[in-house]
């Protein structure tokens, strides 16, 4: 029982915490004069106030970056977009999903037949007309929802049968980002053949 309270408590100071960091963001960004709204261009204050508290919300509370940002009311355009002399407001680390980006459309191909063992995957890659990966990867580079629904596609068209790595080399999508839409797909196929069964 009172390990049971100890953890209400810790919630209730986990929420009371983030709450005050939600407060304090909304009032910086509040605090910026009309000219600056419409202008796009947030105050040094606020830069400062993300900046400084983002790597402690990720780092000692353990928010997801997407969490990070509702909290702090800021989005990605706002992290990587240059402020002119002064740069990007935070340097882009290179993961291993956009490293792939570098592979040429025409040696994807060749490249996956050496290094895939999965001969389903490999039947599957080679029916794949060269416009369709153009298509796709120039796609998924114009932003998050739309590399998410190139996945979808890859994984929906050929029945979950092309292996991670080839879908990554193609999107630039992280590795477990390619699973977690393969197994949203997943589920969401799941609940919508019990819905059929249920409704016959």
């Amino acid at each position: 029982m009172q390990s049971d309270m100890n953890d209400i408590t810790e919630v209730k100071k986990r929420a009371y915490l983030l709450l005050r960091y939600h407060k304090k963001a909304k009032e910086l960004m509040g605090a910026a004069t009309e000219e600056t709204k419409l202008s796009g261009v947030r105050s040094k204050e606020f830069d400062h106030f993300v900046l400084t508290n983002r790597d402690y919300l990720k780092s000692q509370l353990r928010l997801c970056e997407q969490a990070v940002q509702k909290v702090l009311g800021y989005s990605n355009n706002f992290l990587y977009k240059s402020k002119g002399k002064e740069g990007k407001r935070i340097s882009i680390k290179p993961t291993a999903g956009s490293e792939k980006l570098s592979t040429a459309l025409d040696a994807i191909v060749p490249s996956h037949e050496e290094q895939c063992s999965d001969m389903n995957c490999k039947r599957q890659v080679g029916t794949i007309p060269e416009q369709d990966l153009r298509n796709w990867r120039e796609k998924s580079q114009s932003g998050q929802n739309s590399r998410k629904l190139v996945i979808q596609e890859m994984v929906g068209r050929f029945s979950g049968q092309l292996c991670r790595q080839f879908i990554q080399v193609v999107t630039g999508a992280g590795i477990s980002s390619i699973a977690r839409v393969a197994r949203e797909m997943r589920d969401t196929k799941g609940q919508s053949s019990e819905s059929d069964v249920e409704q016959n």
